[in-house]
């Protein structure tokens, strides 16, 4: 087996592990004289095709519509028949909701946490992104009782600053409490740390800013500027340059998530809400009733109650980046894939858009620019409009990638340690694109396979110094 195929399969089944080793041990690389240089070809990846690329995307509907129970609709009562023409507006079906305004409360509360979450991630990254490797400082380690309050007034200025546990919810007494003293309105921080201790990484932060008006209790949800000292914090210090590599490739891939995760609540909070205001469902197209369904059965398969179509169908709005835009074309097969009943659907690339768009939609803001996905899928599919799913589409092959403990950013730039036609050591730009597996990026201009990288964190490591030639085995033996 040559050695670049070895390298492709060792890295698709254990990147995260070889990541960790290289992370780990080789900040140990401290040689004296000469630096080790090694072949790209021998440690990135060549002759590679990530399986796969992936994007999500909204389900849209165009004159058609399907309609769904929820499992806190009851009574429901169908008021059309399969056959019957209907217009916009005209009433389906009536139900009676066991949802409580708690309940509502509850889902609007998620949505806005998941929201801030997506906001506070965002933040961190681009933290993240600026911030300059240092040498590690935490303390108060020992597990605290949660809740916990850690500190603060109760002021918009001076807020409570509480420790809350992930699974912990609200009530209206503590709600009242976040209330100074005499004050119409107060301001509380939430930390959720690693571990529950006071020193601990935050794995989710928001605010809540609570209204006391004629005595009902009211609050929004808001994204708080963390003061720098807060581990997790926009000044967070104390990491090495190969630790911040792996927290940025994490964090890359927390705003995904949770670019989807605050969608998915958003809607569900709207269902809630439209289900609570309201006791029908109505048309939104003008067409024939194409299905009718029993109610008790629908409940078992997931199926919808009722269907109605004007000749349209369904189709997913999606985004993919500038750097995967050229392995996309019209007319591709893409894969589907549903969050709410893991189904998988086949459909079609029908639009590619000719303008970038806001990436904050799909990923976080990436630093790369998005181009609209349009995504025809067979209307009998068992998706909900306004439902978030993945797309998942043929990635690019060939090129060469490395890995990011190689990568050094320096004033919003890439650059790699690089053995010059003179063997003699110097500092590199490079072009980058895309991630794989969060752990090596795409080499897009800069590097070729043939060059001899340094591992860029060694004492000797400096423009100018001498190189000496070692292998893969030494590197990976540290």
């Amino acid at each position: 087996m040559n050695k670049r195929l070895r390298t492709v399969l060792l890295c698709a089944a254990v990147a995260v592990g070889v990541g960790a080793a290289i992370y780990g041990g080789l900040l140990l690389f401290r040689g004296g004289g000469a630096v080790k240089v090694f072949a790209v070809q021998d440690i990135g990846m060549t002759d590679f095709m990530d399986g796969g690329t992936e994007t999500s995307g909204t389900v849209k509907a165009d004159r058609l519509q399907t309609v769904y129970l929820t499992e806190t609709q009851q009574g429901v009562e169908v008021l059309v028949t399969e056959g019957q023409q209907v217009k916009v507006g005209d009433t389906l079906l009536r139900y009676d909701t066991t949802l409580s305004d708690v309940a509502v409360q509850q889902a609007k509360i998620e949505a806005q946490k998941q929201q801030a979450q997506l906001d506070t991630a965002k933040r961190e990254l681009e933290a993240l992104q600026k911030q300059q490797p240092t040498a590690p400082a935490l303390s108060d380690d020992t597990p605290q009782t949660v809740p916990l309050l850690l500190s603060g007034s109760g002021t918009k200025d001076d807020p409570w600053y509480y420790l809350w546990g992930a699974e912990a919810s609200y009530d209206d007494a503590f709600l009242r409490s976040l209330l100074p003293a005499g004050a119409a309105e107060g301001w509380g921080v939430f930390l959720v740390r690693e571990n529950n201790t006071k020193g601990g990484a935050v794995l989710e932060s928001w605010g809540l800013h609570v209204k006391d008006t004629a005595g009902k209790i009211t609050f929004d949800v808001y994204t708080p500027q963390l003061p720098s000292d807060e581990p997790g914090s926009d000044g967070e210090k104390g990491d090495t340059a190969a630790e911040l590599a792996v927290k940025r490739g994490k964090k890359e891939q927390e705003v995904k998530k949770l670019t989807i995760t605050a969608q998915i609540a958003r809607v569900a909070y709207e269902k809630k809400q439209q289900e609570a205001d309201s006791g029908t469902v109505v048309s939104k197209v003008s067409g024939v009733v194409t299905a009718v369904r029993n109610v008790t059965a629908v409940r078992q398969s997931g199926e919808a109650v009722v269907e109605i179509s004007d000749g349209g169908g369904l189709y997913v709005e999606a985004a993919c980046s500038e750097f995967d835009r050229g392995s996309v074309v019209l007319g591709q097969k893409v894969t589907i894939q549903s969050w709410e009943n893991n189904g998988t659907y086949e459909g079609i690339v029908t639009t590619i858009g000719s303008e970038p768009v806001s990436g904050d939609s799909y990923y976080g803001g990436a630093a790369a620019s998005y181009y609209l996905l349009t995504v025809q899928v067979d209307s009998s599919a068992k998706l909900r409009e306004e439902e978030s799913v993945r797309v998942l589409y043929q990635g690019v092959s060939g090129g060469l990638y490395l890995d990011n403990a190689f990568i050094l950013s320096e004033n919003g730039k890439s650059v790699v340690y690089v053995r010059s036609a003179e063997g003699r050591l110097e500092q590199r730009t490079v072009q980058t694109g895309k991630s794989a597996w969060g752990s090596y990026t795409q080499i897009r201009g800069g590097l070729t396979a043939e060059d001899f990288i340094a591992f860029p964190y060694g004492r000797n490591v400096r423009a100018g110094a001498k190189t000496a030639e070692s292998t893969p085995d030494q590197l990976y033996s540290y």
